[in-house]
């Protein structure tokens, strides 16, 4: 259980630096969504 819990953060971190970083157009919609592994219409 505390791996699942630890593994959900680190992915819960991933995202909201990716979210910063696209939603102060360091990045493009497209780099963001291969940086969370999704495709570019998902994120």
């Amino acid at each position: 259980m505390i791996v699942a819990q630890r593994q959900q953060d680190r992915r819960l971190e991933v995202f909201e630096d990716t979210y910063t970083m696209w939603s102060e157009r360091l990045l493009t919609q497209a780099q963001a969504a291969e940086m969370l592994g999704v495709c570019e219409r998902t994120f």
